[in-house]
């Protein structure tokens, strides 16, 4: 086996000598890296130098190095304010930056100068003795905390106290150990690590078993310190202490049943195991290297200006050679350092002089020196993204080699300069010389694009592999590139599409990053972006577009939000930034309609289908129905003339039947908000005249409330005032005369009301009703347009009327009783108990009582239509004879009794009021004589008791006017009327001496009083027709 796996047999060895100590390692780890305590001050020695060293940081940098004070405290306290004031440094240091390039140079001394003395007043404050600030490691805080802890000799930290841990809690740790061991054997085989590197961990793995089998068990409850007692009094795992008397162990009762397995406490989660880990390692290493870092830092400073700022002062022909010297002088350091051990050092050296190569090159194209020449134009911009991806892939190509160079954090970075220059070509004119270090918006917006991409690539399969490595590159020139872009397009005027090229990609960048980045913080994040964006577009765009850039970036970030959970303050801040984005927007018709449509599909699609929503469910139903108000206003501002309004009207025409093909007619939001919307979409056809396009919209509406999901009885009687409002705008386009208008919408009606009364169903009692209504309003209003009742339009809007009466009247004996039903049903909830069927028989007999009234009217009109108006004298005589023909129908129709009862008392009635409206004797005899004779023309079962008395009194003036027909004076009327009286009398006693064969004296009295009356009334219609024929 080992022939046929020699390196591995040769691993094996290895691993084994390094055990065993053979091969020149130990098993005991090397020394802790940095002093001992017994090498630090104690007490406060030194605090008050501290001070001052931190305090003149910014001094002696000239500010370049202001931030570092702060960083050291940031790292030490881990408070977010700290970090805060770390970040306001870091930037005010980046904003003099950006002065200097730009060429403000009093401003940025002025600047620089005012960073330096807040920054150091600060430092001294802060770093002052006795502040909240950790000692350092192995630093007594104070003198009278006793001496300092006798560390070990060598190696680690110590192991923490072995009471800790249980009997597998150390096998699974060994078996981690053992897993370790395997997995540096194949990364050494695969040359991921150097043979230094994996002496050194074997040797610390090795350490670390021979202490886990060195560890005791757990020691028993006794040997647990009680409260007060110090623990210098109890003994070590299994030896008594001295004074202490042993305690007796108590008999451990035997468990009933088997053992229960004990669990293991659970430890805290890898992002915070991680989390610590960092600090350790920030912290201890800042502690060991610090001063290493802070030469690193200045040195890189020192050249970072001379190349970028203050290169122009270089004589021509030294420059090419500072331009190889500067990185290859650092780069040489960092060479040395590593070959004496100062690895740290070492990688810091050689990732700044990584840094300074792409400065170097790039200041080569532009410093004046013959070789090379100095381009412009297109051939800069091409030599300049040329050699900065020829920087890339050399240290990619190195990293290839050396898999832990830190160069391989450049990559990245180095590839965003070469999409910066590539950038130049777009400028108008192409920038040259010292120029190119000018930022501009473009380029900055080309490099968050390139961010943008780069966290894309990490994503990928191939990419994942370097998402270790992209991730904290792609975080800082995140940072950074957003800083600079805001500063540069403020500069620049806020150009509108760098602005939305880099909002866009930064917050597409912080989606990529959600692996990395807690939710909340990039949720809040991106809107905050989202919102600043969009401030920023309001100089180039206007505050309309802005806004509605603001309201469908927020909504995207919001959906983007839902779709992965986040909680739910953090979805508030895109859902504000989208709302204001709508209110800024309202003033400009076109961005209004676009948020507007934005808004109201993201509702609709949330209210239907929730998701993770994390607010009431009612906060979508009311954004669903007010966002419509806005594509409604955009429209009438985009279209005027009305076609705004007909574009409303048919988008919602367009909408109800999509509602109904995609199956959704049950949903209770659309049963109100269609019939509201049209309601909208109709007042603004009020203000657009009579135009087409106002036909359209009213017309499209109608067809949108009949085909709603609504209830029967709203959506029948908005359809009726739609279509009505429909007909009136057309009759106003195409000019129908006033007179004619009221006929065309009365026909209608009586068309509805025909289709409909063979239906049913509630709707179809709502559409004749309504036709109804329609029908006997246009009268008055066609009168109204004529000038008068006997015109043409109007009788022929009462005919209209009456058909319809009577087509209903006809449905109701038929069976088809929609329109009574529900007459019936509206009046059952006012209805008393004790009258409800008296109210349910009348109701049910009003369509027949219209259609009698209706008709007498119809006759009256015609006639009068004819000349034959009311102050003609046989007038009454024509309305007598209708009345006696309502009578003789009753009598025929005994098979509909509703109908029967109905032209009876209706006929009846007519009589006695035309001899009341006869004005001279003939018509009246005539008139009085058909009164008479209506109970004798009557059915017996539709004669009522009053119509006998009726008739009976009417023969008192008609026995009058025969008198005056006979030629007697008026003098002998008296006597008529008395005569005629004592006839009646008479005939009254004997028939009711007959009826009732009474001859009680009572029976007598009550006969004289009924005679009294009559005489007494016929001397008060005496004296009336002496009165009339006299006048």
């Amino acid at each position: 086996m080992a022939a046929l796996c020699p390196r591995a047999s040769l691993l094996s060895r290895r691993r084994e000598n390094i055990r065993q100590g053979r091969g020149g390692i130990s098993v005991t780890p090397p020394a802790w890296p940095g002093p001992t305590p017994d090498q630090l001050p104690a007490g406060t020695a030194g605090a008050h130098g501290r001070q001052a060293g931190w305090a003149l940081v910014p001094v002696w940098s000239f500010s370049v190095l202001a931030f570092v004070p702060f960083l050291r405290l940031a790292v030490a306290r881990r408070r977010a304010r700290d970090w805060l004031v770390f970040w306001c440094y870091l930037a005010a240091e980046v904003v003099a930056l950006v002065l200097f390039a730009g060429g403000f140079t009093r401003l940025g001394t002025g600047w620089v100068l005012l960073v330096m003395v807040v920054a150091t007043v600060h430092a001294f404050i802060e770093f002052r003795p006795g502040s909240s600030l950790p000692a350092p490691a192995g630093q007594n805080v104070t003198a009278s905390s006793g001496p300092p802890p006798v560390p070990a000799a060598s190696g680690p930290p110590p192991v923490p106290a072995p009471y800790g841990m249980t009997s597998a809690g150390v096998a699974a740790e060994l078996a981690h150990l053992r897993y370790v061991e395997q997995f540096l054997d194949r990364v050494l085989a695969d040359k991921a690590i150097s043979a230094a590197a994996y002496r050194t961990l074997v040797g610390r793995v090795a350490a670390r078993q021979a202490q886990l089998t060195a560890v005791p068990a757990a020691p028993p409850a006794w040997a647990v310190p009680a409260a007060g007692v110090p623990a210098a009094v109890v003994p070590a795992a299994g030896v008594p202490a001295a004074g202490v008397p042993a305690p007796v162990p108590a008999p451990v009762p035997a468990p009933p049943g088997p053992a229960q397995p004990v669990r293991e406490p659970s430890g805290p989660g890898p992002g915070r195991r991680w989390l610590r880990a960092a600090r350790k390692t920030v912290r201890s290493d800042l502690a060991v290297h610090g001063l290493a870092y802070l030469g690193v830092l200045l040195l890189f400073a020192g050249l970072f200006g001379l190349v970028v700022f203050s290169f122009g002062s270089v004589g021509v022909g030294l420059r090419p050679v500072a331009e190889v010297v500067v990185p290859t002088a650092v780069l040489g350091s960092a060479w040395l350092l590593a070959r004496r051990g100062l690895a740290t050092p070492a990688r810091a050296m050689t990732l700044l002089g990584g840094l300074l190569i792409p400065v170097a090159v790039l200041a080569a194209f532009a410093d004046d020196a013959p070789v090379p020449p100095d381009l412009t134009g297109i051939p800069l911009v091409l030599a300049l993204t040329t050699a900065s991806a020829v920087v890339a892939a050399a240290y990619a190509g190195w990293w290839r080699w050396h898999s832990g160079t830190p160069l391989r954090h450049l990559v990245a970075p180095v590839l965003w300069l070469a999409v910066a220059m590539a950038a130049l070509g777009f400028s108008d004119p192409i920038p040259a010389g010292q120029e190119i270090v000018t930022p501009r918006p473009g380029q900055y917006a080309a490099v968050l694009t390139a961010i943008a991409v780069t966290l894309a690539v990490s994503r990928t399969p191939i990419g994942r592999r370097l998402a270790a490595v992209l991730f904290p590159a792609a975080a800082a020139g995140l940072g950074v590139a957003v800083l600079l872009e805001g500063l540069a397009a403020g500069a620049a005027g806020w150009p509108a599409v760098p602005v939305a090229v880099s909002g866009a990609a930064t917050v597409l960048a912080l989606d990529l990053a959600d692996r990395h980045v807690p939710v909340t913080l990039r949720v809040v994040l991106q809107g905050a972006i989202a919102g600043l964006t969009a401030l920023a577009l309001v100089p180039a765009l206007g505050t309309g577009w802005a806004g509605a850039v603001a309201a469908v970036a927020g909504l995207a970030v919001a959906e983007r939000t839902l779709e992965r959970g986040a909680p739910g303050l953090a979805l508030l801040v895109p859902l504000v930034v989208a709302v204001a984005g709508i209110v800024l927007s309202a003033g400009t018709p076109w961005p209004l309609l676009t948020a507007s449509v934005a808004a109201s599909g993201w509702a609709q699609a949330r209210r239907l289908w929730p998701g993770r929503w994390p607010y009431p469910a009612g906060l979508l139903t009311a954004a669903a129905a007010v966002a419509p108000a806005g594509v409604l206003g955009g429209l009438l501002g985009v279209l005027p003339g009305g076609a705004g309004s007909a574009a409303a009207g048919l988008l919602l025409l367009a909408g109800v039947i999509a509602v109904l093909v995609a199956g959704r007619p049950a949903d209770r939001f659309w049963s109100w908000w269609m019939p509201v919307a049209a309601g909208l979409v109709l007042v603004t056809t009020a203000g657009q005249g009579a135009a087409a396009w106002s036909v359209v919209a009213a017309g499209a509406v109608t067809a949108a409330i009949v085909l709603a999901p609504a209830p029967a009885a709203l959506r029948v009687w908005l359809s009726g005032v739609a279509a009505l409002w429909t007909a009136w705008l057309a009759f106003t386009a195409a000019s129908v005369p006033m007179q004619v208008r009221p006929v065309v919408i009365a026909g209608a009606a009586l068309a509805a009301i025909a289709v409909t009364v063979w239906r049913r169903d509630v709707p179809g009692a709502h559409a004749g009703l309504a036709g109804h209504v329609v029908a006997v309003a246009c009268w008055p209003a066609a009168a109204v347009a004529a000038g008068s009742l006997a015109a043409a339009a109007p009788v022929a809007v009462l005919g209209l009327a009456v058909a319809g009466a009577l087509v209903t009247t006809a449905g109701q004996e038929a069976g088809h009783a929609g329109v009574p039903d529900l007459l019936v049903r509206c009046a059952r909830p006012i209805t008393p108990d004790g009258l409800r069927a008296a109210y349910e028989a009348a109701l049910r007999r009003l369509p027949a009582a219209a259609a009698a009234v209706l008709l007498a009217a119809f006759t009256g009109s015609v006639l009068a239509l004819a000349g034959f108006g009311v102050r003609w004298p046989w007038w009454p005589v024509a309305m007598t004879a209708l009345g006696a023909g309502y009578v003789l129908l009753g009598r025929a129709l005994a098979a509909w009794p509703r109908v029967a009862r109905v032209a009876a008392d209706v006929g009846g009635l007519g009589l006695v009021l035309a001899a009341a409206a006869c004005r001279y004797r003939n018509p009246a005899l005539v008139s009085l004589a058909a009164v008479m004779a209506a109970p004798v023309l009557q059915a017996p079962g539709l004669r009522r008791r009053a119509q006998s008395w009726v008739a009976w009194t009417a023969s008192v003036p008609f026995a009058v006017l025969t008198a005056d027909l006979a030629g007697l004076a008026p003098r002998y009327w008296y006597t008529v009327v008395l005569g005629w009286g004592a006839l009646l009398l008479a005939a009254l006693s004997w028939a009711l001496a007959r009826e009732r064969q009474a001859n009680a004296l009572s029976e007598v009295v009550k006969h004289l009083v009924v005679a009294a009356l009559v005489i007494f009334v016929s001397r008060l219609i005496g004296g009336w027709i002496n009165t009339q024929l006299g006048a």
